[in-house]
């Protein structure tokens, strides 16, 4: 008579697949999850940029431009913006908001300060921060280190001043 199941043979090559298999699903997961990390992160930090890159070029558009110019305060290279301040009748005089565009080497970041009060960006993450003015032609000029599989890329920014 023959007996009703499986034998132990059988049991141990049905565990040993299912074993396998979820280990195969396990390393796709933890593969995705860290993908989308990394995508998380990048798309930080474009937005981080973006938004530099934006605010950068509305603050020059709205300043005076006879006013822009490139200092070396403290060993740092400073863009000096001035712009009108808000709610204010427009006047050429150079009075407004002083907005002042560096890069700190000790932070590896962005620093944009608005009536000396600091605010830092994209810390940790900026390398090789050029600016320079030539004639009535800006460039800001940067590389972005993303921290991910190597991947770095280069922003800039170049601004035609009205004089």
């Amino acid at each position: 008579m023959k007996e009703k199941g499986f034998t132990l043979i059988e049991i141990m090559v049905v565990s040993i697949i299912l074993l396998i298999l979820l280990g195969i699903g396990y390393d796709f997961l933890i593969r995705n999850t860290k993908l989308l990390t990394e995508e998380k992160q990048k798309a930080y930090i474009e937005s981080q940029v973006k938004s530099f890159l934006d605010f950068t070029t509305s603050s020059l558009q709205t300043s005076f431009q006879e006013e822009i110019k490139i200092i070396d305060e403290n060993s740092f290279e400073k863009l000096i913006i001035i712009v009108p301040k808000e709610n204010s009748t427009l006047d050429y005089s150079g009075n407004g908001n002083h907005i002042k565009i560096y890069f700190d080497s000790s932070t590896k970041s962005l620093i944009i300060e608005k009536d000396n009060i600091p605010n830092q960006i994209l810390s940790g993450y900026v390398e090789n921060f050029r600016i320079k003015i030539e004639g009535n032609f800006l460039s800001i000029n940067f590389d972005v280190d993303y921290k991910i599989r190597n991947y770095k890329r280069t922003y800039s920014l170049n601004y035609n001043i009205r004089k």
